[in-house]
């Protein structure tokens, strides 16, 4: 019968002499796959990162259009009023127009600041004036909550509901009968 030796760093079988394995190149092995998987995982990070930027691009990009174009419709807007002359003295067109160049300005800030910018704006908005800062996350939950419940409404009366008991809406009971 054959003996076996084992030592800290190699394993042999004795009786045909071959390298069972060696704990060294097995530690290798696992320092190999350990130092692979962080890379991966790393690339992974990296793209993830990559993506998130690009659509916080894309999103800051389209909403500075919308600021902009919100702009835009004010000032022509102010430039109406004026042709018609409602104010005589043109107070409410230099009022109108200002408050079009702060937005449009508003609107090019926006483009130029990376995430980090912004959310230290945030930041720094929210510790200077906490009450206001409260006041504008309040009423921006109850816009948002307005708009997603008014498009998932819009969505339901778009798609009828498909149930295999054969309810429709508007129909009382519970079979599939009118009533």
């Amino acid at each position: 019968m054959a003996e076996t030796t084992q030592t800290p760093s190699m394993s042999t079988f004795r009786g045909a002499g071959e390298p069972i394995a060696s704990a060294v190149e097995s530690e290798q092995r696992r320092r190999g796959m350990r130092a692979d998987s962080g890379d991966i995982g790393s690339e992974l990070m990296a793209a993830v990162s990559d993506s998130a930027t690009a659509l916080f691009e894309e999103q800051r990009n389209r909403a500075a259009d919308e600021i902009a174009a919100m702009g835009e419709v004010l000032r022509h807007s102010v430039q109406s009023i004026d042709q018609v002359g409602v104010s005589g003295d043109g107070l409410v067109a230099r009022c109108g127009d200002e408050a079009a160049r702060q937005i449009s300005d508003f609107a090019m800030r926006l483009r130029r600041r990376s995430w980090g910018e912004l959310t230290g704006d945030i930041e720094d908005f929210a510790r200077r004036y906490p009450m206001a800062f409260i006041g504008a996350a309040t009423g921006l939950g109850f816009l948002a909550g307005r708009i997603l419940t008014a498009s998932a409404t819009q969505l339901l009366e778009q798609t009828p509901p498909q149930s295999s008991s054969g309810w429709q809406p508007g129909q009382s009971g519970t079979g599939g009968e009118g009533g």
